[in-house]
């Protein structure tokens, strides 16, 4: 005996997995972009930052703040920020401020090394901190990347891509921002 709805029911049914299994993807639908905000950078330096998820948006926004500027650099996904970087401009290179002189004094921050840009970073568990000479429309850009996710998980080895995205990242910020100091 042959229901009337029998001759959809066979493909419905064929086509359930699949369709369960799409609604229930996990990974990266989304393609790692070779550019950040418009800085062009490696993209292992990019991937290991980035959650899963479908969509991935950027917007940059430079806005003038008092006698200087501040860029605003925001990448999201599927609608919620997985990456956040602001870039101040100063009027000197601000010293590295260590231990309890350092208003944001934390005992997990560590300096970066073999940096490939005058100035100093360091990285903490929730944030990477930089700055840097510029000599161009600035005398110095000062770089403040908090963790947005928790990706990677692992702890130090969301430092450590941190550390390698801001050694990518500010070179490439002061070339687009035409810094003239190494």
């Amino acid at each position: 005996m042959r229901s009337k709805h029998g001759r959809w029911a066979l493909p419905l049914l064929a086509a359930l997995p699949a369709l369960l299994l799409a609604g229930c993807s996990t990974g990266r639908d989304y393609a790692v972009p070779g550019k950040i905000c418009g800085v062009k950078m490696p993209k292992d330096a990019i991937e290991p930052l980035l959650p899963d998820g479908e969509d991935l948006r950027q917007d940059r926004e430079r806005r003038p703040f008092r006698d200087r500027h501040f860029v605003r650099c925001e990448v999201s996904v599927d609608g919620a920020s997985a990456l956040y970087v602001k870039v101040s401009e100063d009027r000197e290179l601000p010293a590295l401020r260590r231990g309890k002189d350092n208003p944001e004094y934390s005992a997990d921050v560590t300096e970066i090394d073999d940096l490939p840009f005058s100035g100093w970073a360091t990285v903490s568990d929730d944030r990477v901190s930089a700055a840097t000479d510029c000599g161009g429309k600035a005398d110095a850009l000062v770089f403040s990347m908090p963790f947005q996710t928790e990706t990677p998980e692992d702890l130090k080895e969301r430092r450590k891509a941190g550390a390698r995205f801001i050694k990518a990242f500010v070179p490439g910020e002061k070339k687009k921002e035409g810094c003239t100091a190494r």
